[in-house]
């Protein structure tokens, strides 16, 4: 009706100086008929009052003609989310397109079911979580955005979402913080430091290959760097320098493949620093250093003792 109105107002107001082109083009363009109508549209002269209209309406059919295009090219690729987005793009120039509804509302449902069916077998908040929690942050970040396709409301998946998206980026950060000092040991010469970086900006985000490449590029140059790392450690031992003994320590434990002698080595010195702070009244350091050489020796039963006493007398500390 509304264009039957406009076509009467159009044939009132050019009057018999309407070019019969242009009034068919109309026609066919509310017949759907867009090959027809953009071929009567481009009959028109430039010379013509009413050319700048046709213009338009040349534009307006071309695109709807490449979006019908572009929408049955995606179908059959079966990329139905971008040939939903061509038939909607459609609806909005022309929206009484049968077409272009039918096919929308087919491939809206289908969609829906590839969907239904894929969070079915594979997406659930438990699995996207655990991802998370594994730094696995793509995966984590793909399969919680299928998931709100489906759900887009459900809060505790926008929540999820929203602590992938910020510890992704904290990690991102983190990674490159790592890389950053690694590459700076890297070129001083401390391999350890620089390994060691490299391996904490893996562990920030495990799927940034820059600190893999960076760590391999170095490898061979560690056997012999932590050879003379654990004889320098050895001497501050001797020294009774048992808090730089075990800083040496640590970031040789940080240099994957673990050092066999630093494995070895470094739970001894805990053990030296937890009885050194336990003597001196420090047990909440002393704590530490025994809970950390738990890792190393859990079936100790001195360890297990050490650290009841050490927890009982910070309770009467506290007390006091």
């Amino acid at each position: 009706m509304k264009r039957i109105l406009i076509l009467g107002f159009l044939i009132g107001w050019v009057g018999a100086c309407a070019p019969d082109p242009y009034l068919r083009g109309l026609i066919l363009k509310d017949e759907h008929r867009y090959e027809n109508a953009l071929s009567a549209f481009k009959e028109i002269k430039t010379s013509h009052r009413l050319h700048r209209h046709a213009l338009k309406e040349i534009a307006e059919l071309e695109e709807i003609i490449n979006l019908e295009t572009e929408g049955e090219r995606e179908t059959a690729a079966g990329n139905l989310e971008a040939a939903v987005a061509a038939y909607e793009k459609i609806l909005k120039i022309d929206p009484g397109n049968p077409g272009a509804q039918t096919r929308l509302g087919s491939l809206q449902e289908e969609l829906q079911k590839q969907l239904s069916q894929k969070l079915q077998k594979e997406e659930n908040l438990e699995e996207i979580e655990k991802a998370y929690q594994g730094k696995r942050f793509e995966e984590a970040s793909r399969r919680i955005e299928t998931f709100l396709k489906i759900e887009p409301k459900n809060p505790r998946a926008r929540e999820l979402q929203g602590q992938i998206k910020k510890s992704w980026e904290e990690a991102r950060a983190a990674s490159e913080e790592h890389l950053q000092r690694g590459q700076k040991y890297k070129e001083t010469g401390d391999i350890l430091r620089a390994c060691a970086e490299f391996n904490l900006a893996r562990e920030a985000w495990p799927k940034n290959p820059e600190g893999e490449d960076q760590q391999n590029q170095i490898q061979s140059g560690i056997p012999e760097a932590l050879a003379q790392k654990i004889k320098s450690i050895r001497e501050l031992m001797k020294k009774g320098e048992w808090e730089k003994a075990r800083e040496g320590l640590e970031m040789n434990l940080r240099c994957p493949p673990h050092d066999k002698y630093s494995v070895e080595l470094y739970p001894k010195v805990l053990r030296r620093l937890a009885i050194e702070a336990y003597n001196k009244s420090e047990y909440a350091k002393a704590i530490s250093y025994f809970e950390r050489e738990r890792k190393y020796n859990p079936d100790d039963p001195t360890l297990k003792q050490f650290l009841e006493k050490a927890g009982k007398l910070l309770k009467e500390l506290k007390r006091k």
